[in-house]
């Protein structure tokens, strides 16, 4: 392959230890046949992954992440619902879910009401409410 030089590939260097190797690619992109551009799971990929960049950019401008705005909607969706319930709903594991929720009571987003043992009911506060409809808008 002839072209401008691209670091990417790790390889052992003839000295001794690892490193970055230079790997060639084509200077002119429209050579190139892309065998998966007609394929619907690719196409929804590529547009799932530009838009969640997107959302993550206007989202910095509230301080929160996609998760943590997605977080934010099912709490106001549903007052009173328990954490166990929103990962479960989500999908997230309770390892990650545990760090999102800690984040959004201590930027004052939600609170925690205890309702029985050691569960605890996620509500919005004021400032919660506030971030999520400017994020809705987002």
């Amino acid at each position: 392959m002839t072209g401008q030089k691209n670091m990417g590939q790790i390889a052992r260097r003839p000295g001794g230890g690892y490193g970055e190797m230079m790997m060639d690619t084509p200077t002119c992109a429209n050579a190139l046949v892309d065998p998966v551009a007609h394929r619907l799971g690719y196409l929804l990929r590529r547009a799932s992954a530009t838009m969640m960049a997107e959302l993550g950019k206007a989202l910095t401008t509230f301080g929160v992440s996609p998760v943590e705005a997605t977080v934010l909607a099912v709490i106001a969706a549903n007052p009173g619902c328990m954490q166990s319930d929103v990962a479960r709903l989500l999908g997230i594991k309770r390892a990650n879910m545990v760090p999102i929720v800690a984040r959004l009571l201590a930027e004052g987003l939600i609170d925690k009401t205890p309702v029985n043992g050691r569960s605890h009911a996620l509500g919005l506060t004021t400032k919660g409410q506030r971030c999520r409809a400017a994020g809705a808008a987002a």
